[in-house]
């Protein structure tokens, strides 16, 4: 009997971050999921940084796409910052330090 390796499965990538207006990250999603000619795969780098802006860890996810984008409530009572949630879907990625 012969066992096959089968292909590892991930789950979703969710970055956060406060809301900004425009970003080229934003743009990106937005032209992903707009434009059906658009091939929105991409390497996308992730880096872990400390207080002092050194990275601790860089992660490449590779062939990432964008899967959902949503905001936080807005409350105008409220002196909240709004979050920017994007989830991304990829095949696998490399850990590079």
């Amino acid at each position: 009997v012969h066992q096959v390796p089968i292909r590892a499965k991930s789950e979703k990538l969710i970055l956060k971050r406060g809301f900004s207006v425009s970003s080229d990250l934003l743009n990106w999603c937005r032209k992903a999921m707009e434009e059906f000619s658009f091939s929105p795969k991409r390497s996308i780098i992730v880096t872990l940084r400390n207080e002092l802006g050194e990275a601790l860890a860089v992660w490449d996810v590779r062939h990432g796409y964008p899967v959902k984008w949503s905001l936080s409530n807005f409350n105008a009572m409220d002196n909240n910052i709004v979050i920017e949630t994007l989830e991304i879907q990829y095949n696998y990625f490399v850990k590079q330090m």
